[in-house]
């Protein structure tokens, strides 16, 4: 994955180190969340309509209504 910076008419964000910060976890529970979505990171991607072998790449959907953890889910799930 590419960072892309993008120039909406506002400020200059180029410089700006976005990473995450060295912190240490406190995130709770979501233990049953984590692991199906290292699991599903894990498995073989699907098949293309083709027949052919697809690359290895997936994409991964976190849905759920605002305020229910799925930021701090997908930032746990990347540490």
């Amino acid at each position: 994955m590419t960072d892309q910076a993008v120039d909406a008419g506002g400020v200059n964000l180029s410089g700006v180190d976005r990473s995450p910060a060295a912190t240490t976890s406190l995130f709770l529970g979501r233990t049953r969340e984590l692991k199906e979505l290292r699991a599903d990171i894990e498995r073989a991607g699907l098949d293309t309509i083709s027949g052919r072998k697809a690359p290895r790449a997936r994409v991964l959907l976190i849905a759920g209504r605002p305020g229910s953890g799925r930021s701090a889910l997908a930032g746990e799930l990347v540490r």
